[in-house]
């Protein structure tokens, strides 16, 4: 019998599936709510005489092992894995075939037993300074279970002894890299496995899995200067590939679609930031991000942030992978890390804010590798600014995606103060990197031209020839633009988006709600609360005098509105809605303003700084407790 065919016959799809989602039961089905779209009504079905499941709203539908691949985001194998790691499923077959020397699932069986060894070995006694190493770097008891963490002991042969007397062969230790031979002794010299010794002897272990959650290999820290190297990775063997693998995806993959990839250098950057609250940190294995890591990652979200150390090593790594990215399509963002900090530095030192805070500040990959080159070159002129151009011509022409394309040339336009058509012939290849002297700006550009929003936007869409001094002057415009859309789109990530969700929902069913909106709009910035610009646009036609059933009905927003009236609904007061999105956008501002003043200090414009450290000042000051409001239920 196939594993696929074990696993239909012995795995109960109501209890499964059960595990996910509320079901009662109907005649000779299940229902309840479809875990994979938005919904009121029970429209999810779950048969178990024919052992299937189908959604009617979002047409979702299959077997167990289909639910996991959907429910887990796992590939076909990597279910089957799962599923049968989970309720113990062999495929059938002789003792012998089982347990063969040197089958995948003998290999599997071999890597368990070592890394139960290694981890009674961190609680005995031998086991202390990899304890004592841990307590100091804040990792918890709890945090060194859900990690598997564990402890090779000093002993030359440790743990070769005890897997040659449970019926190991040499030749498979040697396989999976836990071995290794001594040199100048033949395979049976002195007998098996005499001629062998552990690959890890003092060294706190890290061990490392597949997405379903097996074991596949073995990393291990070094806990003294004299054991060198610092970490140490077992090679590539037939169940692992460091150029395919990522520490922690297994434990990770449920929440990247949501909070997208935060990519890190190190296993102890990984399981710091897990401990502070973070779940969506990945770590490669010993080498450098590569292709096939981008296209796992890619498998789980769209949306990539590369956190790696704040030194010029970790810079040189942050534009290499970021680099790889962009030429698969996708426009990751670099975390700005202090000098010397790591990602599990900041989160012990600081706490989880200062992460989210940082996280909110990521910039694209292409803006981090000019600011470094600005860092570097403070003093640069235009022509130098053009070669800097002239260099990411060739990473230009090789992004497979239009508007990520469209994107790097509105980022490096930006950052360099060019015009956006100039900038896009230089890396299209189109003109010559030489340039004359650069143009000095006037301070009051904006009121002594008396441009409107609409003459700077068609300034920057469709750029007229002669005049690059005005397309010069519009990126002062689109670069202030460009960090208000950025703090708007982050703030969405903290949490913003189910408030606006649930404050546009009121707006369209509670007159009295409206009504406090549209009179609170008189006096202060209502609209710019809205990070959502469709949930602001239906704010702005409210205000206009549009009746609700007018907007609920525009093609526009029908689709929206549907989703939105139907959905679950927060129980905060009128009050409490009205200021936590009041405080939401007061924050946007005050990162919007945080992202001048770190212009204005690079820039050395001490008037500059001065007006946007008191405009911080003001804006903190309006956020407000929520402390003593009254609660009522949302209606």
């Amino acid at each position: 019998m196939e594993l696929k065919d074990a696993i239909l016959a012995r795995v109960d799809i109501v209890e499964l599936i059960g595990q996910y989602v509320s079901l009662r039961q109907a005649g000779r089905e299940y229902k309840g709510r479809c875990p994979f779209h938005e919904e009121k009504a029970a429209s999810f079905h779950v048969n178990p005489e024919k052992g299937v499941y189908h959604c009617f709203g979002c047409k979702a539908g299959g077997s167990v092992i289909n639910f996991v691949m959907s429910v887990e985001n796992l590939e076909f194998s990597d279910a089957m894995q799962w599923l049968a790691s989970k309720y113990r499923i062999e495929v059938p077959r002789t003792a012998g075939e089982r347990h063969a020397p040197g089958t995948k699932e003998r290999l599997f069986e071999l890597n368990d037993a070592a890394l139960k060894f290694f981890r009674q070995s961190l609680k005995k006694a031998e086991g202390e300074t990899a304890r004592k190493y841990l307590s100091q770097r804040g990792i918890s008891e709890r945090l060194q279970s859900d990690f598997d963490l564990g402890y090779a002991p000093r002993e030359w042969q440790a743990l070769t002894d005890l897997l040659l007397a449970k019926g190991a062969k040499a030749s498979e230790l040697v396989q999976l890299g836990l071995i290794k031979q001594r040199k100048g002794d033949s395979p049976l010299e002195g007998g098996e496995g005499r001629g062998h010794y552990d690959a890890f002897r003092h060294r706190l272990i890290f061990p490392l899995h597949n997405v379903a959650g097996r074991v596949i290999g073995f990393a291990g820290r070094a806990l003294s200067d004299e054991d060198p190297p610092k970490y140490l990775n077992v090679s590539t063997t037939p169940l692992y590939d460091k150029s395919g693998v990522l520490y922690n995806l297994n434990r990770a993959r449920a929440v990247l679609r949501d909070e997208g990839a935060v990519i890190v250098e190190g296993y102890m950057d990984v399981i710091g930031l897990t401990g502070a609250g973070v779940d969506n940190a990945v770590a490669t294995c010993g080498t450098a991000l590569t292709e096939r890591h981008v296209r796992l990652l890619a498998r789980y979200t769209d949306h990539f942030f590369l956190a790696f150390d704040g030194d010029e090593a970790g810079a040189r790594a942050a534009w290499s992978a970021g680099a790889l990215f962009l030429r698969a399509g996708h426009a990751p963002r670099v975390v700005g890390l202090p000098a010397g900090v790591d990602p599990d530095d900041l989160v012990r030192e600081h706490g989880r804010e200062a992460w989210l805070g940082l996280l909110s500040e990521a910039v694209s990959v292409v803006r981090f590798w000019l600011d470094h080159q600005h860092a570097g070159r403070p003093d640069a002129d235009l022509t130098e600014q053009r070669r800097w151009v002239a260099q990411l011509a060739p990473l230009y022409r090789a992004v497979p995606d239009v508007l990520v394309k469209q994107q790097l040339v509105r980022e490096v336009a930006s950052a360099l103060r060019l015009g956006a058509a100039e900038v896009a012939a230089l890396l299209e290849g189109q003109l010559a990197p030489s340039f004359g002297q650069a143009v000095r700006l006037k301070r009051n550009w904006k009121e002594q031209r008396g441009y409107d929003q609409r003459t700077l936007n068609a300034l920057e869409l469709y750029p007229r020839e002669g005049q690059i001094v005005e397309q010069l002057l519009t990126e002062q415009e689109l670069d202030k633009a460009r960090r208000r859309t950025e703090a708007r789109q982050y703030g969405m990530l903290r949490g913003a988006q189910a408030l606006e969700r649930e404050v546009t929902r009121r707006l369209l069913v509670k007159d009295d709600f409206r009504y406090i909106y549209l009179v609170m709009a008189e006096v202060e910035p209502v609209a710019d609360w809205f990070a959502d610009s469709q949930m602001r646009a239906i704010f702005e036609q409210l205000k206009a005098g549009c009746e609700p059933e007018q907007v609920i009905h525009a093609e526009e927003h029908m689709a929206l509105c549907a989703e939105l009236v139907n959905s679950e609904q927060l129980l905060d007061s009128q009050e409490q809605l009205l200021t936590r999105q009041r405080n939401e956008y007061y924050r946007r501002r005050e990162v919007e303003i945080s992202a001048e003043l770190r212009r204005a200090i690079q820039q050395q414009d001490q008037e500059r700084q001065a007006e946007l450290f008191r405009e911080i000042k003001r804006v903190k000051a309006e956020i407000r407790p929520l402390e003593g409001l009254a609660t009522e239920t949302g209606g």
